[in-house]
């Protein structure tokens, strides 16, 4: 299936793009037709990575400007190959570079109390506010996001906090971060209490444990993978008749090498479609389609980011279109284009009210006029409403009268007809374990 090619900025050159990736001759109204679908969305989920923080003052990771080439550069002689070696599990097997991570995590803990959110951060904000927003995935660990919205969900964890291996206690990270700048990672204060309650109690001691950042390494195991997994299979399927699962997808500011960041986005995609052909009642197109019915095609799952993801030909028939540009530039057009529609909105809702108050101004003189004449329309109407209000008053009427447990079962919650879901609790173990390795 193709993907729909749209430029943010026209005066940017577009990267090399791959045969899927078509453009279209209304660019720019279907550039509207994005910003449309993520204002439409009841049930928005947003995946991010580093690329929406960079104008907070965070580097991102894998860029000519990222993170791992500042600290290789920084520790040259230290003999890493990359800076990527300062977020493995294994910078714990010295003491040397446990002390550079420390270090490393006190640095970045300091810029992200000092960041203020960015556009792209106040447009999830507002998107939030306005109630349309399901979930925030965020591969940062800068917690920014958490500033803005309450139901976000760290894949990677937090700078924020830090917390015990051995008995998972957990406690702010500022509390300790003069310890993490001299390059020790402190001693657990509830170890540390246990141990002596045990040795005034003449009991054995079980050791004090040493409190590590919230922050998942690579090749290290994800404390809250299982946690995460559950909410990733509520988001997917919805949470029963109450509340559907996601409806429109935006992967914004990544890079898409994580493989566990992978397998969700994949999944979040199937869902958005499947959910958007159920309601229609369409079936899924599996040829390409020419420019002339792109125009047409519906867009339920978009990425955006100043580079796609390679290789390319992986995401084949994943997005319904790639907006080739920066998120605070898209975020600002977006809050823009709210900002024009919110008069529209307020002034349509005004006439609608003057036409009801003006029509239900007309039916009472009508009827005030048919008082005298019991056999007039408007009098037979009046009785007939009458009747109605006192067999089914409000607190019960006739559509009310269904079965409980409406619908059929067998099918996934969130699903008419059971075309799409996820591959069972194999897929989601897979999901997990992807997140803890990050590699």
């Amino acid at each position: 299936m193709s993907t729909i090619f749209l430029l943010l900025d026209d005066s940017q050159p577009p990267q090399s793009t791959s045969s899927f990736l078509v453009h279209v001759n209304n660019a720019r109204g279907r550039l509207q037709d994005v910003i449309g679908s993520i204002l439409s969305a009841k049930r928005l989920v947003v995946v991010c990575g580093a690329g929406i923080s960079v104008q907070a003052g965070i580097p991102d990771f894998r860029s000519q400007e990222g993170l791992f080439r500042i600290l290789k550069k920084d520790n040259q002689k230290e003999g890493l190959t990359s800076g990527r070696d300062l977020f493995d599990v294994s910078v714990f097997n010295s003491v040397h570079t446990t002390s550079l991570f420390c270090q490393m995590i006190a640095q970045l803990s300091e810029l992200s109390w000092r960041a203020r959110p960015t556009p792209f951060h106040e447009l999830l904000q507002w998107l939030d506010k306005r109630g349309s927003l399901l979930r925030v995935y965020t591969q940062n660990i800068d917690a920014i996001e958490h500033k803005s919205v309450p139901r976000c969900i760290p894949l990677h964890g937090t700078i924020q906090t830090l917390y015990c291996q051995r008995c998972m206690h957990t406690c702010p990270l500022k509390c300790y971060i003069d310890s993490l700048t001299s390059g020790t990672l402190p001693y657990c204060p509830e170890c540390t209490q246990l141990e002596s309650t045990q040795q005034l109690a003449g009991k054995r001691t079980r050791g004090i444990g040493k409190l590590h950042p919230s922050v998942v390494l690579y090749n290290e195991s994800h404390k809250d993978g299982e946690a995460v997994g559950e909410v990733v299979m509520k988001d997917l399927l919805g949470r029963g008749k109450s509340r559907g699962g996601a409806d429109v997808l935006l992967v914004v500011g990544m890079s898409l090498q994580v493989p566990g960041t992978r397998q969700i986005v994949r999944q979040f995609s199937k869902a958005v479609r499947s959910h958007h052909l159920h309601a229609r009642g369409t079936v899924p197109l599996s040829v390409d389609l020419d420019s002339s019915m792109l125009e047409l095609q519906p867009i339920k799952s978009t990425f955006l980011n100043l580079h796609f993801p390679h290789p390319g030909q992986e995401w084949e028939g994943v997005f319904d279109a790639w907006v080739q540009g920066d998120a605070q530039t898209f975020a600002r057009m977006m809050m823009d284009r709210m900002a024009r529609e919110t008069p529209d909105k307020e002034a349509a809702v005004g006439r609608k009210r003057n036409r009801l108050e003006v029509s239900n101004g007309v039916d009472l003189v009508e009827l005030t006029a048919a008082d005298q004449d019991c056999s007039s329309p408007s009098k037979k109407k009046a009785k007939e409403i009458e009747s109605l209000r006192t067999d089914y008053p409000p607190s019960r009427c006739p559509k009310d009268n269904s079965d409980s447990d409406g619908g059929s079962s067998g099918s996934p919650q969130g699903f008419h007809g059971g075309s799409w879901a996820p591959c069972g609790q194999s897929w989601l173990y897979q999901c997990v374990n992807a997140l803890s390795g990050r590699a």
